[in-house]
């Protein structure tokens, strides 16, 4: 029920209750936690969140706990839950799109050779869709893995991507 915000340049995680207005710093800043740029959820209450500029990320456990869950991520940016599922991708030139885990099983490879992917979605088909902010397109790939594919171009620097309740496709640009 609380607004969760990462602030990258703020280097900090803060909660914002919604029907109160009262806004509580979760991660701090000084914590291991460097530069949150984005976060998720699973169904376990363990909050994921990238690290752009330590090019890692890391894991709040539900009792406060922090520990790095995928290191050696250059441009770790976008996050998104589906469940127990975490993906994560790279937003560089030749980015990479991972599955990850909580439990310290190694990250597995989903996609990669991507151009600056972004802030990714699960479409109700079971892909994932993501932009690729550059090249102002949007694409997807199967969360097995696989060969992506284009779903929509000429787009002016889409940033975001994320489904109504409705199925609908939204984008963001800047």
């Amino acid at each position: 029920g609380k607004l969760y915000v990462a602030q990258a340049f703020g280097s900090q995680v803060s909660a914002l209750d919604t029907a109160s207005g009262v806004a509580a710093t979760i991660v701090p800043v000084g914590s291991s936690v460097v530069a949150p740029d984005d976060l998720a959820f699973d169904t376990h209450g363990v909050m994921f969140m990238t690290e752009v500029m330590s090019e890692r990320v890391a894991a709040r456990l539900p009792d406060g706990t922090l520990r790095v869950v995928a290191d050696h991520v250059p441009g770790a940016n976008g996050i998104t839950s589906v469940g127990d599922r975490v993906f994560m991708d790279e937003f560089r030139p030749g980015g990479r799109l991972f599955e990850l885990y909580a439990d310290g099983r190694a990250p597995r490879l989903v996609a990669e050779n991507l151009n600056f992917p972004n802030a990714l979605s699960m479409g109700p088909d079971g892909c994932l869709y993501f932009p690729q902010v550059v090249d102002g397109e949007i694409w997807r790939v199967n969360a097995e893995g696989g060969t992506p594919e284009r779903v929509m171009s000429g787009l002016a620097l889409p940033t975001a991507v994320k489904w109504s309740p409705r199925g609908e496709l939204w984008t963001t640009e800047a």
